[in-house]
């Protein structure tokens, strides 16, 4: 009987999880980054990809923060980044996922060592945006 409640909570719990916002799942997603999104951020936008049995998706998220704040999102929390000096300008135009961000953007890529695991993370000063794309298969 135990083990037949414990199974019906989580799939209740699971069930739960599955119908939250796409904003929900966004926030979520972005702690990767080693940061959250602001409550005060009421626009995120990106999507979630279909997540499989061993856990693995990809994601990308973008919001806009005000600029007395854009600048909390431009030092690297270690870990999760391995390589913060890695976080440089962009010479010209690039991505980060679905979003176009434009030269000058700080940008960092990293691969997690022995995994299919890859993250991006953008900061644009300029538009006081932030860009954070996540895969892994």
């Amino acid at each position: 009987m135990i083990p037949t409640l414990i199974f019906a909570a989580a799939r209740l719990h699971q069930v739960w999880w599955e119908r939250q916002p796409l904003s929900v799942h966004l926030r979520s997603v972005f702690k990767e980054s080693g940061f959250s999104v602001p409550e005060y951020v009421s626009e995120i936008s990106g999507s979630k990809g279909y997540v499989d049995f061993q856990g693995d998706f990809i994601a990308c998220v973008s919001f806009t923060v005000r600029p007395g704040d854009i600048d909390s999102f431009v030092m690297l929390p270690s870990p999760p980044w391995r390589n913060p000096s890695a976080f440089l300008p962009l010479d010209k135009a690039g991505n980060c996922g679905d979003f176009e961000v434009p030269a000058g953007t700080l940008m960092i890529e990293e691969w997690e060592p022995g995994t299919e695991y890859m993250c991006k993370y953008a900061v644009d000063r300029e538009a006081n945006r932030v860009y954070f794309y996540r895969a892994s298969w």
